[in-house]
């Protein structure tokens, strides 16, 4: 080798190793992902797909969210039923911004299908969180005999009086008592999530669960 080669080497192969682990571990990463994910769901009878191209377009008028940003992605989808319930599990994510303004977005999500309920569209936040992240506007329904309620999250809707009707003392309660619930609904399509990536399959049952208690709140309002 020529003597002048080595010195060269020396500075381009920790670049290439740099490029190799930023490029290849991430890749590699999710196809560990996607296969621990497919074990989990084959003993259970769920269903699983690591990519569903334009599945948030049904829904762009339900959830706000999914309006958001650019490079919207929905991935690692478990689906099947729970207590006799179909719902789809999956990791939503979209990009805002550019540069060093570039910001991702995870979020983990349920999405249930009411058979035999019709919700009216709302969508239900923590009051901490800024409303113009899941592409809502500022309008908000405040119950005055329920000052903890409202203190708790933003109820918003285009429907105040139906809102009223299904938001029942006993409704709010169960929310307030579970605080930090994200959630909008319209018709018979009910969305839940967390501001977080999807769960390691380890902790999807749980996950699961705590959805279907949201759910079970809703329905049985």
């Amino acid at each position: 080798m020529d003597v002048a080669i080595v010195p060269l080497l020396f500075l381009v192969m920790p670049a290439t190793l740099v490029l190799a682990a930023a490029f290849g571990l991430p890749a590699l990463n999710e196809r560990r992902r996607q296969r621990a994910y497919s074990a989990f769901c084959l003993p259970r009878g769920y269903a699983y797909t690591p990519q569903h191209a334009n599945a948030t377009t049904p829904f762009a008028d339900t959830v706000g969210m999914f309006k958001s940003g650019t490079k919207r992605s929905w991935r690692d989808e478990i689906s099947g039923t729970l207590d006799s319930k179909p719902f789809t599990a999956f990791e939503y994510q979209f990009v805002t911004g550019a540069g060093s303004y570039r910001m991702v977005f995870n979020r983990a999500m349920i999405h249930w299908q009411l058979n035999g309920t019709s919700m009216p569209a709302f969508t239900l936040v923590p009051r901490s969180t800024y409303l113009i992240r899941i592409g809502q506007g500022p309008s908000d329904i405040d119950f005055d005999d329920d000052p903890t309620f409202s203190k708790a999250y933003v109820l918003s809707g285009p429907d105040q009086s139906a809102l009223r009707a299904l938001f029942t003392a006993t409704l709010r309660a169960g929310l307030t008592g579970l605080p930090g619930q994200f959630v909008a609904a319209k018709g018979a399509d009910l969305f839940w999530w967390r501001e977080q990536r999807l769960p390691p399959p380890e902790g999807i049952d749980a996950f699961l669960k705590d959805g279907a208690r949201i759910r079970d709140l809703l329905v049985n309002a």
